[in-house]
């Protein structure tokens, strides 16, 4: 197996042989941590790792098949749920790994301490053309961006979820179906990043951009809402404020691009023609209903996207209820600058629609039951009535025939009723009691 490139400047780990491929075990850029990949290990997997200078070691991540799949230490085997985190080592310090014929799991990523924070959910396994500056973290580690500014071409990254999470885009802005953020498998472009996504430890996220065309590019974090950091050109803009429906999570070129406004229960891009060039994102926080109080944009070209439908020109439905955590998305081209938008919003919780009680009033079945008893206690009320005064004879009870009835069938044959609620009377054919 060929040994990986050389190690740089300020490392504490070298991969000094890999196998079965170069990339079986590799360093972050930086050259502070080191792992056997993203997902799970591999069978039959051999390397060796060089410790450059002391540390104490921290395992990010340590999932392997106990007693077979070994991580060892100055000869002590690592495995299982007995993970090297906390021990000491010097530099010279050999690291061997090594998994057997079956069964992989999430492996290893370990990292020196001090230079990975602890509360991180990613790091940066590789970032080209530049290690250190295409691709990299911000906010201890709770975020991923391609960096300030437009991002350039030909730039290739991956990063490594270190824990479970769902993960929002502060940020995305990349040319549709060329530069792509793959997340589970899935690419996201254009101006749709990963919302709502669940990511799980050990799973790999990666950044590819073509060789033309570059926007804003991307700034993906953990959770579903924005990191609470300072208002900057280009960056997640401040945190929400309490009981706001809206925030805007991302604002380019300035963080005042879009803002909110009565004590965000609004959102708009200011009181003037909005600008070219303009990227804006903004999480609903609570299920809403919209309000639209100014919508002028250039149509097909000035776009406000709601749930991934585009709006734009006069056209935007009010009255429109958006659920909570979806993100809306302004975007204007390069020309024609028009009024914007402003739109406003009311909290619209979920309801349930009512029941009735049973025997309660309200159903159509339980009122046609009512009907029917009743109809039936005044026939047994007139029946007793008569035989209380005396009254002999033959009682029975017929069905009055409805006029519409009676024109159909003029000469009394028995015909299937299409009546729907008949009507009864009593009738008595009496003679005198002796």
């Amino acid at each position: 197996s060929a040994p990986t490139p050389a190690a740089v400047s300020g490392a504490y780990f070298f991969v000094s042989s890999s196998a079965p491929s170069s990339t079986t075990c590799q360093t972050t850029p930086s050259g502070t941590c080191v792992t056997d990949g993203g997902g799970n290990h591999g069978n039959n997997e051999r390397c060796v790792i060089q410790v450059l200078q002391s540390t104490t070691l921290m395992a990010v991540q340590f999932v392997t098949e106990e007693s077979y799949d070994n991580l060892t230490i100055a000869g002590t085997n690592y495995s299982g749920a007995v993970s090297p985190n906390g021990v000491a080592v010097v530099g010279g310090t050999t690291i061997e790994w090594a998994s057997d014929t079956s069964v992989t799991m999430a492996g290893f990523t370990l990292c020196a301490q001090g230079t990975v924070s602890a509360a991180a959910y990613f790091i940066v396994t590789a970032s080209t053309p530049n290690a250190t500056s295409t691709c990299f973290t911000t906010s201890s580690g709770a975020c991923i961006t391609d960096g300030p500014g437009a991002h350039s071409v030909n730039e290739t990254c991956s990063f490594m979820v270190l824990r479970n999470t769902s993960i929002y885009s502060a940020e995305f802005d990349t040319e549709e179906a060329y530069d792509i953020l793959t997340v589970n498998g899935v690419g996201y472009s254009g101006l749709i990043g990963p919302n709502g996504v669940n990511v799980v430890a050990g799973e790999s996220i990666s950044w590819s951009s073509d060789f033309s065309v570059v926007n804003q590019g991307f700034t993906v974090c953990m959770g579903t809402g924005a990191p609470t950091v300072s208002p900057t050109s280009g960056s997640p803009t401040s945190a929400a404020l309490p009981g706001a429906l809206f925030h805007v999570s991302f604002a380019a070129p300035s963080s005042t691009t879009c803002y909110t406004t009565s004590s965000g229960t609004c959102v708009t891009d200011g009181t003037n023609d909005h600008g070219n060039n303009e990227r804006c994102s903004i999480q609903v926080l609570q299920r809403v209903t919209l309000r639209v109080v100014q919508f002028v944009t250039e149509e097909s070209y000035d776009n406000f996207t709601i749930a991934g439908t585009n709006y734009s020109g006069l056209v935007i439905p009010s009255s429109l209820i958006v659920e909570a955590d979806t993100v809306m998305i302004w975007a204007s081209d390069t020309s024609v600058t028009m009024a914007g938008f402003t739109i406003c919003a009311t909290a619209t919780p979920t309801t349930t629609a009512p029941t009735n009680a049973p025997g309660s009033s309200g159903s159509s079945e339980s009122d046609s039951s009512s009907d029917a008893g009743t109809t039936a206690v005044i026939v047994v009320v007139v029946v007793l009535v008569l035989v209380a005064l005396g009254v002999g004879g033959m009682f029975y009870v017929k069905r009055r025939k409805s006029s519409a009835e009676q024109d159909a069938n003029p000469y009394g044959r028995r015909q299937a009723s299409t009546v729907p609620n008949p009507t009864y009377e009593v009738a008595v054919s009496a003679s005198s009691s002796a």
